[in-house]
């Protein structure tokens, strides 16, 4: 009797979802999802944590390890918009019998678009005015090479394709961070055709299997080709895995295709099996970055494991209520800026500490710089919704 109620209860929560996602295509804890994410690269942003007593030395070890896997949150954020936009388009598709192409990339660039150029706006011409008499000034040799470089190319959002090729041309790390829009803009292009044209699920599901197993042989063909750690981290190409996991994800969604009562009941176990490999990472290979040749094959695991998690808080009702907690779901919604800002926090608070407060020793000034950092990037995301991003959104609402 109490496994059939609880079973019973645990399709009533799915059947609830369901319905939810398919009436207003919104899910409140992928917003905390996109929270864990953003404070992942957040944390892998920060300065190196100080020295500490010998007592609790371990502890602060495996915690630096653990900030320099943060950039694994890029590539939840891939996973998740994988997942996203296909839930979106094949709901579309079912609804009308069709994907309206047009519509669909202007809400994309009415969301994307304002931020991104004002970022390029930023670092091209207001960064050249503001440092007018350093390199990055307007003339300076770096200004003038990243110029002749890389501004044609972010402003067609391919700059990512430019990086590897162009490693040893400074870039500020406020206009490095666009890579990734870079490559969400050259998906939502791409799959968005792809979606709109596919015959059957049959070919679109191998489609998406094919690029699941292609990526890691994409990456290590990048790097043994071009001996250029870069080359198979910012290419669009590379970094597929993630995005078909979370489009695969959703395909089997829509089919019905997906165990769910089976991911219910055993939730627990695809919400902890990505902390495990995390853990795992950060204390068996310390100290590795995103661009290190051994991360070829482990940029799949992230994006197998980041997929268990996203099924852990689709389907297991625990892991939704913490995700869904309301700071995290505001976290989440103003992510984005968060995520192009944060890099001018970083730089704003070590100006404005300067030399001062280094009476609270080593770890008191790591602690207020970051705290700092923390209140600026939340101001930026302010401004930037206030000041840009929802009048824009408002108009994204004439093409839904």
């Amino acid at each position: 009797m109490l496994a059939q109620v609880t079973c019973y209860q645990s399709s009533a929560i799915i059947e609830s979802v369901e319905k939810s996602v398919a009436k207003f295509g919104y899910y409140p804890q992928l917003d905390g999802l996109r929270a864990l994410a953003f404070f992942l690269v957040f944390s892998n942003h920060l300065k190196p944590l100080p020295d500490v007593s010998p007592i609790i030395s371990p502890a602060w070890v495996f915690l630096q390890s653990l900030m320099g896997w943060g950039w694994m949150g890029v590539q939840i954020f891939f996973v998740l918009s994988g997942f996203l936009i296909t839930s979106l388009l094949l709901q579309e598709r079912a609804d009308k019998n069709r994907i309206d192409l047009p519509a669909f990339f202007i809400r994309r660039s009415l969301r994307i678009w304002p931020l991104y150029y004002l970022m390029i706006l930023i670092n091209f011409l207001i960064l050249p005015l503001v440092l007018s008499h350093g390199s990055l000034g307007f003339g300076g040799p770096v200004w003038s090479a990243m110029c002749q470089t890389y501004l044609l190319p972010f402003l067609a959002f391919v700059g990512n394709f430019w990086m590897p090729e162009h490693y040893g041309v400074k870039l500020p790390l406020s206009l490095l961070i666009l890579w990734s829009v870079c490559v969400e803009e050259q998906f939502y292009l791409a799959w968005g055709f792809t979606l709109a044209r596919f015959k059957t699920f049959r070919a679109l599901g191998l489609l998406l299997v094919v690029i699941l197993m292609a990526a890691a042989v994409i990456r290590a063909g990048l790097y043994f080709l071009s001996r250029d750690n870069g080359a198979f981290y910012f290419h669009t190409l590379a970094q597929m895995d993630t995005l078909a996991v979370g489009a695969i994800i959703a395909l089997l969604r829509h089919l019905g295709q997906l165990p769910a009562a089976t991911i219910s009941r055993y939730g627990v176990l695809f919400f902890l099996a990505p902390v495990a490999y995390y853990s795992f990472l950060a204390l068996a290979v310390p100290n590795v970055g995103a661009n290190h040749p051994s991360q070829i094959f482990v940029f799949t695991g992230n994006a197998v494991f980041s997929g268990c998690l996203l099924l852990s808080l689709l389907y297991w009702r625990p892991a939704s209520r913490w995700f869904s907690l309301p700071l995290f779901v505001l976290i989440g919604r103003h992510t984005y800026a968060m995520y192009l800002t944060h890099l001018f926090a970083f730089i704003l608070a070590e100006s404005m500490l300067g030399g001062r407060f280094h009476f609270l020793g080593d770890l008191g000034h790591w602690l207020l710089h970051t705290l700092l950092a923390v209140l600026l990037t939340a101001l930026f995301a302010f401004l930037s919704w206030h000041g840009l991003e929802k009048w824009f959104q408002r108009l994204r609402k004439s093409f839904v």
